[in-house]
């Protein structure tokens, strides 16, 4: 009971120690004789005594609990000094004993996170009986937690045989809190009449059907989500992951996304797959992410039919993007499939705010787009007008103009000529005549 209670005597003299810049150190020292090692030499000898609270590894996971909790203190100088006793501990109670304490914090914080938000979205009032006290911070707790999965060892913790548990935290952060709905979409009777008239049409559109999405960047979402862009990019076997189209489909969707961090962070996840279509054109991507090479980039990528056969003719087996003339010749086999990746990547790369030079950038993107087929072309504009095509259930524009008559008549019905349109550019009469022709 000696040893127990000098174990309890060190977790103590820690929540005591003030978690500041003059005592971090005296809590870094305190930590260190908190590992796992540690642990074993404090009841070697008292085997006998600990039935009483239950076997080692349940201590041991007592105290793991306690140091994944120790993320709520406030102060980040304080949250490198933890991994190093949580590593021990990890190796120490085996891969059950360390996922049962990660899942049950991840799971408290999530809920309260949830919570929190439905508070919020009711205006609810809160009580400020403890307001003395800050309240603790969750999403910097689950951000923490996160972040520790990826400092970890890969072989300590084996994050890739526990996506049954990460796969559905992965998507739903990403849906719940990334992902921005239009208010008019949640509140419209036409969504709900289109939905049943495009059921049918899902499965032969394949990925080229572009839901509608708004994504918040600003949210606090952000920082998580690149977290888990990072431990999922570490996998060696994606395919066997738990709701891998559904994450394969989220990683598309990402490259949508007007920060250039997040495009690069959902490639690398791509990666993992060692497609042959996309690997060879990594350090090219991986340039053209870059703000300060992506002209430069753009420029080398050769999508014209022609210019492609010229260069691959002469580049007689050097590897992709190494050749003389330092362009990318796009391969006929490898097209198909890296197209979409590519669009992708500059529809996100349109929309990126750049501080000098946006324009250059931008005619560089519609210059690059002249060369592509004409289904590729079509692509980019769904990618571009999908969102609102989807919100009015327009398939795409027809040659005889039905889609835009409808697309007209939508916006007269649902949000009115006032909210719709500028009247002192287009009056009502000239779109009710546009309409009945």
């Amino acid at each position: 009971m000696e040893s127990v209670k000098e174990l309890f005597a060190i977790l103590i003299e820690v929540e005591e120690c003030p978690a500041d810049f003059n005592n971090y150190r005296q809590r870094a020292q305190l930590l260190r004789r908190l590992k796992f090692t540690s642990f074993e030499k404090i009841f070697s000898d008292t085997t006998n005594n600990i039935k009483e609270f239950g076997n080692g590894t349940n201590i041991a996971m007592l105290v793991l609990d306690w140091l994944l909790a120790q993320f709520y203190e406030r102060f980040t100088l304080y949250w490198p000094l933890l991994v190093e006793p949580i590593e021990s501990y990890a190796r120490g109670i085996g891969f059950e004993g360390f996922w049962n304490c990660f899942e049950n914090a991840m799971d408290s914080c999530w809920e309260m996170i949830f919570e929190m938000k439905k508070e919020k979205e009711g205006d609810s009032t809160c009580d400020n009986e403890s307001s003395q006290q800050l309240p603790p911070d969750f999403k910097a707790f689950r951000l923490q937690l996160l972040r520790l999965l990826i400092k970890l060892p890969i072989n300590a913790i084996k994050p890739e045989k526990r996506t049954n548990y990460l796969s559905p935290k992965f998507l739903r952060l990403y849906s719940e809190e990334f992902v921005q709905i239009d208010e008019f979409i949640n509140t419209s009777k036409m969504e709900e009449e289109n939905e049943e008239s495009n059921t049918n049409n899902d499965d032969d559109q394949g990925r080229e059907c572009i839901r509608p999405l708004n994504f918040n960047s600003k949210t606090e979402a952000i920082k998580p989500l690149k977290a888990m862009l990072s431990l999922f990019g570490k996998f060696n076997n994606p395919k066997q992951i738990y709701k891998e189209e559904e994450i394969k489909e989220m990683y598309y969707e990402l490259l949508l996304v007007n920060e250039s961090e997040i495009q690069r962070l959902a490639l690398g996840c791509l990666y993992c797959y060692k497609y042959n279509w996309l690997t060879p054109y990594r350090s090219s991507l991986e340039r053209l992410l870059n703000e300060k090479s992506f002209r430069e980039q753009l420029v080398l990528f050769s999508v014209d039919s022609q210019q492609t056969e010229a260069l691959s003719s002469e580049q007689h087996g050097r590897t992709v993007g190494k050749n003389s003339s330092n362009a990318v010749p796009l391969l006929d086999e490898h097209r198909k499939d890296f197209i979409p990746i590519l669009l992708r990547i500059l529809y996100g790369s349109l929309h990126t705010h750049v501080p000098q030079r946006g324009k250059a950038r931008r005619i560089a993107i519609f210059r690059f787009l002249a060369n592509c087929f004409s289904d590729e072309l079509q692509l980019f504009l769904q990618l571009m007008f999908g969102p609102i095509c989807s919100f009015f259930g327009i398939r795409r524009f027809g040659n005889d103009g039905s889609g835009l008559k409808y697309f007209l008549l939508a916006i007269i019905l649902k949000w009115g000529l006032s909210r719709g349109l500028v009247l002192s550019i287009l009056s009502c009469s000239e779109i009710h005549c546009n309409i009945s022709l």
